[in-house]
């Protein structure tokens, strides 16, 4: 699986997470960072550099919390009837997309040569 097939994979399934917690606005963020940081260890492993599960996680946590500020606007839209479940979906495809190209940047400019 290429680096982008998997970013999107994991960003589908983010959508769902995003779409199905839509009622409770916020209740998402946990499952969320826990799947990019799945996410960043798969996307490192693939380039055969692995991180440790702690390294992930810190790295999916650092890349989240500098688009916060939109994910919490566009968390309020989950307040809205039907149209907060496509809200919350397609916010979640974005972010996770966004991180999983930001950590494959810096999985780049990080890699030891073999």
């Amino acid at each position: 699986m290429t680096p982008s097939q998997t970013i999107h994979l994991f960003s589908v399934v983010a959508a769902g997470i995003g779409g199905g917690l839509a009622p409770v606005p916020g209740s998402d963020a946990p499952l969320l960072i826990s799947l990019q940081a799945a996410m960043i260890q798969s996307l490192a492993a693939e380039r055969g550099c692995p991180l440790t599960t702690v390294a992930a996680m810190e790295l999916a946590l650092t890349l989240s919390a500098t688009m916060a500020g939109r994910q919490a606007a566009r968390s309020l839209l989950k307040a809205l009837p039907g149209i907060g479940a496509v809200a919350g979906a397609l916010t979640a495809a974005a972010l996770t997309e966004a991180v999983g190209h930001a950590a494959l940047a810096w999985l780049a400019r990080t890699e030891r040569p073999a």
